[in-house]
């Protein structure tokens, strides 16, 4: 047969070979013996070899492995992927295979590689989407996880993250994206910040209707958030739903119909904040307030690597606050 779909996996369809068989039964029809017994004890031995082969390359030929992964490890985070609705997948055994890149130095590491440098006060996998490195390393989120040196990995795939929402967790640590829902760095020091960001809402829970009310539709939440330390605001995506990255696959996919929560969050120890409760001061009608909160947004879209939806409104903007 020039192709027999049974004897490997769809992930691993970079794979030629000829398999020779006594066992084979050739009196059959062809689609008879794609559902034979053997093709498939064929099949599941072929592919625990190649796995195995893949697995040594890595232990033993790093540089061979790391060139073979940036030629088809597209494959293999698919079939992490795909595992979701596969009974029998080699999830576990893929997971050992996978590379990404970090902000330990630069380099590709394994899931192994990564747990195995976390620091015991560290209690999550931190990981951020991008279209490459240096746009992550420069990303507001960032800020809080580089003070405290927890190691970062860069998904510059549109594909990494739904191979991690697949895995879930590795070696008993979750996954957390810096860019989706609360951000826990687990210590007291960040619980005490937690609890401040929090206390400071309750004071300003009117300018934060205001501004959501400003913005509309454009955002599902405005928040104070303990996730930044220089930066003013930064734009996450809803715990439960779908990534910023997600969101840009799906409409390459033509199936825009998935859109991430857009969740603005504002650094309540910025001296932006306090400028903005004196524009607030002025009435939730003003002319001062709407431009910051227009500005804010779009400066978090644009941090993001999102386009503003109107950048002639943006110029126009910020011309103002430049005269005054």
């Amino acid at each position: 047969m020039e192709k027999c779909k049974d004897l490997l996996p769809d992930y691993l369809r970079f794979v030629k070979g000829l398999v020779d068989s006594p066992d084979l039964s050739l009196n059959i029809s062809r689609e008879l013996l794609q559902q034979n017994h053997t093709i498939k004890v064929i099949g599941r031995n072929l592919e625990k070899n190649i796995l195995k082969q893949l697995a040594d390359m890595l232990a033993k030929e790093r540089e061979k492995y790391e060139k073979f992964w940036n030629e088809y490890g597209r494959s293999l985070k698919a079939g992490v992927y795909n595992s979701v609705y596969d009974p029998d997948s080699k999830k576990d055994k893929l997971s050992d295979l996978l590379l990404f890149m970090t902000s330990k130095e630069g380099k590709l590491c394994t899931l192994k590689e990564y747990t195995d440098r976390m620091p015991e006060s560290q209690k999550a996998i931190y990981y951020a989407t991008g279209k490459d490195k240096e746009a992550i390393e420069h990303l507001p989120q960032m800020e809080a996880v580089k003070d405290k040196g927890f190691e970062v990995m860069f998904l510059l795939d549109p594909v990494d993250e739904f191979c991690l929402e697949a895995l879930q967790e590795y070696a008993g640590k979750k996954f957390q994206s810096l860019s989706r829902g609360d951000l826990d760095l687990g210590d007291v020091e960040s619980e005490t910040s937690k609890k401040e960001t929090e206390d400071i809402a309750k004071d300003n829970e009117t300018l934060l209707k205001d501004f959501k009310e400003v913005l509309g539709e454009k955002v599902n939440e405005v928040k104070l958030t303990n996730r930044l330390k220089d930066s003013a605001v930064c734009l996450v995506a809803g715990e439960y739903g779908p990534s910023f990255a997600m969101e840009q696959a799906f409409a390459m996919a033509n199936a825009p119909m998935f859109k991430a929560q857009r969740i603005l969050e504002l650094n309540p120890k910025h001296k932006l904040f306090a400028k903005l409760q004196e524009a607030h001061d002025q009435g939730k009608d003003s002319q001062d307030f709407k431009d910051f909160c227009a500005l804010l947004f779009d400066q978090a879209l644009l941090l993001d690597g999102m386009i503003p939806d109107d950048p002639a409104a943006l110029a126009q903007q910020i011309a103002r606050m430049m005269a005054k």
